[in-house]
């Protein structure tokens, strides 16, 4: 395979790993050791059964932990959104998640964007809450009270 910045012949680099709350994954790199082109992916190699859970966001929690599962589907009820997560595994705050939904609606231009910022700011404030629904094929995905 070549880099697709200078075209010189890329390093490929695999390892296997057991990570928390993922499980057993593979990491593969693919580095290119003339221009330092890096590209990091991170496939998760064991599933468990699905899950499927609702919590309600709120001032208190906005800082707790969640596991995202490549795949998994979020909806806001009260606003009509679904959120899937393609191409990413990883662990971000309750804030950061609806940060990233929020993203991903602005770059689709859905009008909703404004409506959940609002939301985000209210909840912010103490002076309201936000229920999401959680679907995970992979059984992965949780928020974790540390």
């Amino acid at each position: 395979m070549k880099c697709p910045v200078c075209g010189n012949k890329l390093e490929t680099i695999e390892t296997v790993k057991e990570i928390p709350y993922f499980g057993k994954v593979l990491i593969s790199t693919l580095k290119c050791n003339k221009c330092g082109w890096k590209d990091t992916k991170i496939y998760i190699l064991e599933s468990k059964p699905p899950v499927e859970f609702k919590y309600t966001i709120n001032k208190d929690n906005l800082g707790k932990l969640f596991v995202l599962s490549e795949g998994t589907t979020i909806n806001i009820p009260e606003l009509g959104i679904t959120y899937k997560s393609v191409g990413e595994n990883k662990i971000t705050t309750l804030e950061g998640l609806i940060m990233d939904i929020i993203d991903r609606l602005k770059i689709l231009k859905d009008e909703k964007v404004k409506e959940l910022e609002k939301i985000l700011e209210q909840v912010k404030e103490g002076n309201r809450s936000l229920d999401i629904e959680v679907r995970d094929e992979l059984g992965l995905s949780k928020v974790l009270d540390w």
